[in-house]
C-alpha cells in the first residue's frame, strides 16, 4: 500500500480513490464504494499531482 499525502493532515491510498470532483472551495474526494467524499481546501490539480506520485507528496 502506498500513501500520498494530500494535505497536512490527508494521506491517502491512491488506489482505493474511486473519483475526484472540484468543488469551488476545493476539492472533494471520493472512495471507492462510498457516496459521502472526503472534502480538502486544496486546489484539484495539487491532488491530482499527489495521485500521480509528484515527489512532492510522497
Amino acid at each position: 500500500m502506498k500513501l500520498v499525502r494530500i494535505d497536512e493532515s490527508l494521506y491517502l491510498n491512491p488506489e482505493s480513490i474511486g473519483a475526484i470532483k472540484d468543488d469551488y472551495l476545493g476539492t472533494n474526494i471520493y472512495l471507492t464504494g462510498s457516496d459521502k467524499p472526503i472534502e480538502t481546501s486544496v486546489e484539484i490539480k495539487k491532488v491530482l499531482d499527489a495521485i500521480s506520485g509528484s515527489e512532492e507528496h510522497l
